[in-house]
C-alpha cells in the first residue's frame, strides 16, 4: 500500500480503496480458504483455529 506514490490526490485514494477492497476479500475468505486443502495438502492435519 504504501508503494504507490502519485502527485494525484485522486489516484492515490484510488489505490487505497484498491487495497481495502483486496485486504477485505482476503480476510472474508480466510475461513474457506482453511477448510479447503489442496490437492498435496490432503494428509496434513485439520487447523481448526
Amino acid at each position: 500500500m504504501t508503494e504507490f506514490q502519485t502527485p494525484d490526490v485522486k489516484h492515490e485514494e484510488n489505490w487505497i480503496q484498491l487495497v481495502i477492497l483486496a485486504y477485505v476479500q482476503l480476510w472474508a475468505a480466510k475461513q474457506l480458504a482453511t477448510h479447503l486443502p489442496r490437492p498435496w495438502e490432503r494428509y496434513l492435519e485439520q487447523n481448526n483455529d
